[in-house]
């Protein structure tokens, strides 16, 4: 195995070689949670890689009474350990008392865990000097394949070779077990509709009311999503009419009015972009989407906008099954995922004191996403957790108060003309009122004013 552990080939049999290991053990293997298994022997220094390399001591030992603190289930019975019951829901069950029928080492719970007995005065045994694989026969460690860190599973042997319990694991695994990810569908497939959170949104004018001076703002709205209006003057500096307008129920546009500000304003430009998506339901229920702490406790924030990047604050905890690493250890990446896309952090950090993670990443697709954080292999995450909404490009709109409705956005800015209505043509940026100076032109426009449209030619070259 090129660490202690020789093979005779004449006797074909595995023993231990007498000394201190030069090798680290090999990896051996995938348990089903995902995390490797290792031989015995591992670096002393589990963050050290250049530490003696030496046994890794379990952290069980036989409930026979010979070790400071354990019980002797031959006179007290066989009632089940603490780390029994706390894996298998703190329910409780004797076993039959020790005898031949029933021999010491019979049931696995025969063996206790240091981690849970004192070991002088009030004093516990502690992982990492008195022993060095957890109750699942895990240790956060760095391997020759991982440089970085991870949770890893050890063999273990005593000092003579013999194997010991838990020999690679215990009845629980430390991790989660996962089934396996389809990453590619190897048919063609056909996109028939694209909505939800990654419709792509645009807005128009759709209503500017001459008398009262009221504009109507309407844009493709996503159920459940809350929209920023912003207006401005001349396309500079742009002020908030609503920083919270919840989309239109049942319906897939969502509009917004704003009162009298074509009677006051010379132009008018809008912009509007989604700033929050609400969850689903559970499938009818009402109950919300499932926000899964898979290790990940908090959060912040957990919105972004398309096109930006985000600073994300991540507080790491244990209830996906794994304790965080050492304060010491740091991050090997942070991405946010969904099906089909991944989007990574381009810096993070964690916080030696805090254990806090501190990543920014670029937003570059929109969706809901679950945050994961790897510290090698192992990975700590937030199902749903982040959503990435889209801010719509800008949709402009400069309204004359005839009613004309320029292009969105126009060639030029738009004005809105006072006085009477004359021939509009562009000019310099903007729309102007013809001079109209010839008379043929204004006996035109008196004539339809009076009801008899009348068609005349005119050779100036002023009209």
């Amino acid at each position: 195995m090129g660490d202690k552990v020789t093979f005779n080939p004449t006797t074909k049999r595995y023993s231990e070689t007498p000394g201190i290991s030069a090798n680290h053990s090999p990896l051996l293997g995938w348990m089903r949670d995902g995390l490797p298994i290792y031989g015995p022997y591992g670096y002393s220094d589990s963050l050290n890689a250049n530490s003696v390399i030496r046994r890794m001591v379990s952290g069980f030992v036989k409930r026979d009474g010979t070790t400071t603190g354990v019980d002797n289930i031959a006179s007290s019975g066989r009632i089940l350990p603490a780390w029994a019951l706390r894996n298998n829901g703190n329910i409780s069950s004797n076993g039959p008392a020790v005898s031949t029928s029933f021999p010491f080492g019979r049931y696995i719970q025969d063996n206790a865990y240091l981690g849970d007995l004192i070991k002088t005065g009030t004093t516990k045994y502690t992982l990492g000097t008195d022993f060095d694989l957890n109750e699942y026969n895990v240790r956060f460690c760095i391997t020759p394949e991982f440089p970085g860190g991870t949770y890893a599973y050890f063999m273990t042997i005593d000092a003579s070779g013999t194997p010991v319990f838990p020999y690679h694991m215990n009845r629980y695994f430390f991790g989660t077990r996962t089934a396996t990810t389809i990453t590619s569908i190897g048919e063609t497939v056909t996109d028939l509709f694209k909505g939800g959170p990654d419709i792509q949104e645009s807005a128009r004018v759709s209503q500017v009311d001459r008398v009262s001076g009221n504009v109507t703002l309407t844009w493709s709205s996503v159920e459940g999503g809350t929209y920023q209006v912003l207006a401005s003057d001349a396309l500079t500096a742009w002020s908030t009419l609503s920083s919270s307008k919840a989309a239109a129920s049942g319906t897939v546009e969502t509009s917004y009015v704003e009162t009298g500000i074509a009677t006051n304003e010379p132009s008018r430009f809008y912009k509007v972009g989604r700033t929050a998506l609400a969850t689903y339901d559970g499938g009818g229920s009402g109950t919300g989407t499932t926000v899964t702490h898979a290790g990940i406790a908090t959060l912040s924030p957990t919105t972004g906008t398309f096109g930006s990047t985000v600073t994300v604050t991540i507080t790491l905890d244990n209830s996906g099954g794994m304790n965080p690493p050492p304060l010491s250890v740091q991050l090997t990446g942070v991405t946010l995922t969904k099906t089909g896309t991944t989007l990574s952090a381009t810096s993070y950090s964690r916080n030696t004191t805090t254990g806090v993670v501190t990543a920014a990443v670029p937003l570059t697709a929109t969706g809901t996403y679950t945050v994961n954080v790897t510290f090698g292999p192992n990975t700590w995450s937030l199902g749903n957790g982040f959503i990435v909404n889209r801010e719509m490009s800008p949709s402009f709109a400069g309204v004359s108060r005839t009613g004309r409705f320029p292009g969105s956005p126009p060639p030029w800015p738009a004005r809105w003309l006072s006085g009477n209505p004359g021939r509009l043509r562009p000019g310099r940026g903007r729309l102007r009122k013809s001079p109209s100076r010839c008379p043929r032109s204004r006996r035109a426009r008196e004539s339809a004013a009076q009801g008899r449209p009348r068609r005349m030619a005119c050779a100036s070259r002023r009209c």
